[in-house]
């Protein structure tokens, strides 16, 4: 049983943002996944051009998963560690309260 699932965009990298999107969705069918949390880490967000959280929600279709299962974006960037506590501290604070899907 996969209590929960770590995703990684680069953020920065928009022509390949759809095939995340692709990946990401075909993860999330997967029947031994249907009750994992989901971190989604808005990784190189800090870089020109890099998409924005709230997009890529939209690009990814995050809103689909409302009410289905827990969720969360988190901006980061991995070469200075900025977001990355803050995504695996929310992933904890989740799986301890398993109570059932929300969003953030």
């Amino acid at each position: 049983m996969v209590l929960a699932v770590i995703f990684v965009v680069d953020s920065s990298d928009v022509i390949r943002l759809k095939e995340a999107a692709e990946e990401l969705q075909g993860v999330l069918e997967a029947d031994e996944l249907s009750d994992a949390i989901l971190l989604v880490y808005n990784n190189k967000a800090d870089l020109p051009g890099a998409v924005t959280s709230c997009d890529l929600v939209s690009q990814l279709q995050l809103n689909r998963l409302n009410g289905r299962r827990a969720w969360m974006v988190q901006q980061s960037c991995a070469v200075t560690g900025e977001g990355l506590l803050e995504g695996l501290d929310w992933l904890s604070r989740e799986l301890k309260q398993h109570k059932g899907p929300t969003n953030k």
